[in-house]
């Protein structure tokens, strides 16, 4: 809100100095000297108001620049750290043809973080993007600057200008990131796999399963829905129960226990 004001105030300071310079004009054409000279410290007072207002913006993006990199960390998930942080200029598109502000980017193990603020350094804003939601990007630009444009899950976009060196290291980044999320995404099968076979060997210890069974389990029961095998060890262990109490005889418990395990 601040900084809108002082763009308000910036303006009607302009527009006056325009006013001022028109009646400097009148003043000049009519020798009138003492209104010269007030006229000229009026201008001088104008435009030492807009620098005076500028310089306390640049000093509040400054500060917030010095300070960015801490609150950035601390958007990300816990445990996390960031692996690279970059400076940039960040352009959002919108039906009144977007805004500017200054941002800065943080990539973690798990998320890409864009902290920005107005060009005034007033008005904060903070995106936390998880690395399975950052979809393509890709790097544009020749000469020192370039922009990188990141395309999100959604729809979004992100476009962000960069030093040359920030941007080349930030494609870099992004791709490690996406590495890191299909890793995680490769282990989690391998994980299930795992609790899988470990949860079908306890039921042939407790002597539930025979090595025959045990074969059958793994060829049709391994990668199913999580749901189905945990529901079929349950089932399996009910009916041994009721076999051991007489309930049900080997012969019935045998056959139930293949039309589980062959569905």
């Amino acid at each position: 809100m601040m900084a809108r004001y002082e763009n308000a105030g910036c303006g009607c300071a302009l527009l006056l100095a325009v006013l001022v310079l028109a009646s400097l004009g009148q003043a000049l054409e009519r020798n009138d000297w003492s209104a010269v000279t007030a006229l000229v410290v009026l201008i001088g007072v104008i435009l030492a108001a807009v620098g005076g207002s500028r310089w306390l913006s640049r000093r509040r993006l400054n500060a917030w620049l010095e300070t960015a990199p801490a609150r950035l960390a601390a958007e990300l998930p816990e445990g996390e750290s960031v692996e690279w942080c970059g400076v940039a200029l960040l352009h959002r598109p919108s039906p009144k043809g977007g805004s500017v502000s200054h941002a800065v980017v943080g990539i973690s193990q798990s998320c890409l973080v864009v902290l920005s603020v107005d060009a005034y350094g007033s008005n904060e804003y903070v995106s936390v993007h998880h690395a399975e939601g950052v979809v393509s990007w890709k790097r544009e630009g020749a000469g020192e600057g370039m922009v990188v444009t990141v395309d999100l899950a959604g729809g979004r976009t992100e476009a962000l200008a960069m030093k040359r060196e920030d941007a080349v290291e930030f494609t870099k980044q992004l791709s490690l990131l996406r590495d890191r999320a299909n890793r995680r995404a490769e282990r989690v099968p391998t994980e299930r796999l795992a609790e899988e076979l470990a949860e079908l060997q306890e039921l042939v210890k407790r002597g539930v399963l025979t090595a025959e069974d045990w074969e059958t389990a793994k060829r049709n029961l391994l990668g199913a829905p999580r749901d189905r095998v945990a529901e079929c060890a349950a089932s399996l262990e009910q009916l041994h129960a009721l076999m051991k109490r007489g309930v049900l005889s080997e012969a019935e418990f045998n056959m139930k226990k293949w039309d589980l395990l062959s569905r």
